[in-house]
């Protein structure tokens, strides 16, 4: 018969990338940089000579939005697994 290792009382590690202070940090820097891509989609807007770029500050306004939601999304997840744990059932 062979001994059978249960995680039952053993704590996962998490990466340091994927630790809540990474996420929190990360979380504020691409709101940061989604602030500044607003502000390059108002300069564009407002100068016609920069219309033909208009899509660079666009892009980057969406690829900062989507990954500050893909991680705040994980970041509640996360948390809201964490108090539905009871660990004396």
């Amino acid at each position: 018969m062979t001994f059978k290792e249960t995680r039952l009382f053993k704590r996962e590690l998490t990466p340091w990338y994927d630790a809540d202070a990474v996420c929190i940090i990360f979380t504020i820097t691409a709101s940061g940089i989604f602030l500044f891509a607003a502000a390059g989609i108002k300069v564009a807007v407002t100068c016609p000579r920069y219309l033909d770029y208009l899509w660079v500050p666009c892009t980057l306004a969406a690829l900062s939005l989507f990954l500050a939601g893909k991680v705040v999304v994980r970041l509640a997840g996360r948390n809201r697994n964490q108090s539905d744990f009871d660990p004396c059932s």
